[in-house]
Parts: structure tokens; sequence; C-alpha cells
């Protein structure tokens, strides 16, 4: 009887160490997925960040010598 429970004991272990190992892979994948993810979404808004101030330092150099030009 005490083998019968050692063995189910083993098999429930086995079963059990199989799904942490299956958990690991999949928490790792997605983990790594989500990672990329954000990754590309902070360079596509640092891309934005960066064509916005281009945009506005072009502007405001346009307008400077507007007024420079008016005034002079």
């Amino acid at each position: 009887m005490i083998l019968i429970r050692a063995q189910g004991l083993k098999h429930i272990f086995r079963v059990c160490g199989q799904y942490l190992i299956e958990l690991k892979h999949f928490l790792k994948h997605n983990i790594t997925n989500d990672l990329l993810n954000l990754n590309q979404k902070i360079t596509k808004s640092n891309l934005l960040y960066n064509s916005f101030y281009q945009y506005l330092a072009k502007l405001t150099k346009n307008v400077l010598v507007i007024i420079l030009t008016y005034f002079n």
C-alpha cells in the first residue's frame, strides 16, 4: 500500500514538473514577445517624437526669419 502511494506521488510530481516546465517555456516566450513589442512601440514613439521636434525646430526657425526680416 505504501509502495502504491509512493508511485502515485512520484507520478503526481512528474506531472507537476512537466507542467512547470511547459509554464516556464510559455512565460519565457510570451514575455520575450511582449518585450519585443514594447521595444518596437518605444522606437516608433521616439521616431515620432524626434520628427515632431524637427518640425517644430523648422517652424521656429521660419518664424524667427519672418520676425527678423519684418523688423529689419
